[in-house]
């Protein structure tokens, strides 16, 4: 018996897993998609190390004691000093010799002496009397200052006495570390003008207050000794 074509085409198809007998290819295997390239990023350097500090140079060699008018003092071996560019410490400080000369008057005239040639410094600090209120238009903003007048007795290594007149604030700086800033002739105080355009009645009571305050308990030079 023949057997047809037709009879025979299920069983062809199922051995070829039909894929060839419906007529349509045989779907293609999936092939992975490559990964994208990531970027790399390089780990930021290590920061560079501060440098260390560097230590200023000596340019004394004496011994000092600073007396403060709430009672304290500070001793030891002076190692350095500066002096303010200006009347206060805001352009820096100087360490050149002819700069840090402290001036005195003699006579009519004034004359320059080094820390070493003197002995002691003697600081007596005006009353209410004694304050002088003004505005200062060198800053910006301006600035409203009040100044504590004071009397102040330098004495020479030769025992001769003079009065300061010198306004610049000083430096010393002590060989353990210690450091301390200060004046010696007229204590000044200074605050932001409010620029609110009153007549700072307030807060000139206010300063004045407290430089009052100042001479009588606060941590202000009061007695300078030097020795060699």
């Amino acid at each position: 018996m023949r057997t047809s074509f037709v009879s025979i085409l299920p069983v062809a198809c199922a051995a070829l897993a039909l894929g060839a007998c419906s007529g349509k290819a045989a779907p293609a295997p999936e092939v992975a998609a490559e990964p994208e390239p990531t970027e790399t990023v390089a780990p930021e350097p290590e920061p560079a190390p501060e440098p260390e500090p560097v230590a200023a140079e000596p340019n004394v060699d004496l011994q000092a004691t600073l007396g403060f008018v709430d009672g304290t003092e500070v001793s030891g071996h002076l190692v350095r000093i500066e002096r303010s560019q200006g009347f206060y410490e805001d352009k820096g400080w100087t360490d050149k010799p002819l700069k840090w000369t402290v001036t005195l008057e003699d006579g009519t005239s004034e004359i320059e002496k080094t820390w070493d040639e003197i002995r002691s410094v003697d600081i007596a600090f005006g009353g209410p009397e004694d304050i002088d209120c003004s505005f200062d238009s060198s800053f910006t903003p301006t600035q409203f200052i009040c100044v504590l007048r004071t009397t102040t007795t330098v004495t020479l290594a030769d025992g001769a006495t003079h009065k300061a007149s010198g306004r610049h604030k000083w430096k010393f700086l002590f060989e353990d570390g210690t450091e301390e800033a200060f004046w010696i002739f007229k204590i000044p105080l200074r605050r932001e003008d409010p620029g609110d355009g009153g007549d700072n009645t307030e807060l000139q009571i206010a300063m004045r207050d407290e430089l009052l305050a100042l001479r009588k308990e606060g941590r202000i030079v009061n007695r300078i000794t030097i020795g060699n």
